[in-house]
């Protein structure tokens, strides 16, 4: 049978120097709101799935760690005033069109660089220089 602790208006449950503890084979929490302000979280578990209309996460460092990250999105926009990225192995983009652009200088540098087109490649500046 069910046993419910039933209170009326706001209700407040205090431990003075010691631990709270739940335990039980399934939690649920159910609510308009839910708001947790704690020094210090930590979630640990086989799988998690959240799951919402819309999701912002905003921190001072953000740090992801894993074997690996799949994402699919519809579009993605993403904005920073400095952008670094290191990869050991391949780093490949595939894509319709494809535009960089620099506004000071646009460099490309390898022990080969291939420039394959099947109709036009162009080149233009006030000086190009080759060798």
């Amino acid at each position: 049978t069910e046993q419910v602790l039933r209170c009326q208006g706001d209700t407040r449950l205090l431990v003075q120097g010691g631990a709270l503890t739940l335990e039980a084979r399934e939690t649920r929490i159910r609510g308009g709101g839910l708001d947790i302000s704690v020094q210090h979280a930590q979630l640990t578990t086989e799988t998690a799935d959240v799951v919402g209309r819309q999701l912002r996460l905003i921190g001072g460092t953000v740090k992801l760690i894993g074997s690996a990250l799949s994402t699919v999105m519809d579009r993605v926009t993403h904005f920073s005033k400095h952008y670094l990225r290191t990869t050991d192995g391949i780093d490949k983009v595939s894509a319709i069109h494809i535009e960089c652009e620099a506004s000071q200088l646009l460099r490309m540098q390898g022990e080969h660089t291939l420039v394959n087109a099947t109709k036009l490649v162009k080149a233009r500046g006030s000086q190009i220089h080759f060798g």
